[in-house]
């Protein structure tokens, strides 16, 4: 049942990227048509044919955020964290009040260790959404490698309530109280988040695109 499930899904994906085919050779300028064949490449990890379209995505369409966002993600999934850069940036610009974007700039970021950029991104994130779980976990987890177990406290604090069933939030919890000398705390995070998921690796920025591995 799996199998024929996954086998139906790529058989929609590969129809609708033949379909998107015919309407950008029939139709150069449907500028949709570009973006929409690019999000089907990526979803079936083709990146190497995805940046090409998703660059003419952009071209067509300059002031779409989710162009932007689509060209930087294959870029990111491709290990090219330097171009998707801009991409984000270009992204934010055009759609400033989203909080998932701010989020994923700061990641990208803080995975290119410009860590005051990051930090700012975050911050903007949260305060467009207190509530952001991966940015209160990613943010509060950089602190922690940053040294500031005291600042990213709340943060942690704060993923962990948001969800309440990850392990994730007490790893890095258990990594700040170290750090600050209460291992008695410490030790009952790492108990916590032993028995709610895997074991990770807290050495680690927290993965935050589906592509990155911890």
């Amino acid at each position: 049942m799996r199998l024929r499930t996954c086998y139906t899904r790529h058989w929609w994906t590969w129809r609708r990227i033949a379909t998107k085919k015919r309407v950008i050779r029939d139709e150069p300028s449907a500028s949709t048509a570009f973006l929409e064949l690019g999000r089907a490449l990526v979803h079936l990890k083709n990146y190497e044919k995805a940046l090409p379209v998703l660059r003419q995505a952009v071209e067509e369409m300059p002031e779409s955020g989710i162009a932007h966002y689509e060209l930087g993600l294959a870029m990111v999934k491709m290990g090219q964290w330097e171009s998707a850069l801009p991409e984000f940036q270009a992204a934010v610009v055009v759609t400033p009040a989203s909080a998932q974007l701010h989020f994923y700039l700061g990641a990208v970021f803080a995975r290119l260790k410009r860590v005051p950029e990051a930090a700012k991104e975050f911050e903007t994130s949260l305060q467009q959404d207190p509530d952001h779980y991966q940015a209160n976990l990613v943010y509060g987890h950089m602190l922690v490698l940053e040294g500031e177990p005291a600042a990213a406290l709340p943060k942690l604090r704060k993923a962990a309530k948001l969800q309440p069933d990850s392990g994730e939030p007490h790893r890095y919890l258990a990594d700040a109280y170290a750090q600050l000398g209460q291992e008695g705390i410490a030790q009952r995070e790492r108990l916590l988040a032993e028995r709610l998921g895997p074991p990770g690796r807290p050495e680690k920025l927290a993965p935050v695109f589906a592509s990155e591995t911890p």
